[in-house]
């Protein structure tokens, strides 16, 4: 008789495990549309405000985001110095086929204003 318990006991454990496991696997809930999404900034907005920032702190990490924007730029252009004509075309073709990607995943949107949403079929 004990062991029919001990085994009852386990099943019950493993399945319980499972569905905690299964947990967070469904559609994410909605947030609001501020902060929605992380755009690139070195702080996720959550963080930022999570860490209570000085004036005087966010105005030397928002200098340093503007620097590492510009590298980023210089460093573009000395890349597409180097490149043929055709690589430059290949380069830009995986580039919109990546946006295109990043927004199919974003429901529509891209950066700025929300997409409008595709009319559902009936």
């Amino acid at each position: 008789m004990k062991q029919w318990q001990v085994g009852v006991l386990a099943v019950g454990l493993l399945c319980t495990g499972s569905a905690f496991a299964q947990e967070g696997k469904g559609p994410r809930p909605e947030r609001p549309a501020e902060g929605r999404r992380f755009e690139g900034g070195m702080l996720p907005p959550r963080i930022a405000e999570d860490l209570g920032l000085t004036a005087e702190q966010k105005e030397k990490i928002k200098k340093l985001e503007e620097e590492g924007a510009a590298f980023r730029q210089q460093q573009h252009e000395k890349l597409m110095a180097i490149l043929t004509p055709e690589q430059k075309e290949k380069i830009e073709k995986a580039r919109q086929e990546m946006r295109e990607r990043m927004k199919e995943r974003r429901g529509g949107e891209g950066k700025g204003a929300p997409a409008e949403k595709p009319a559902e079929k009936k």
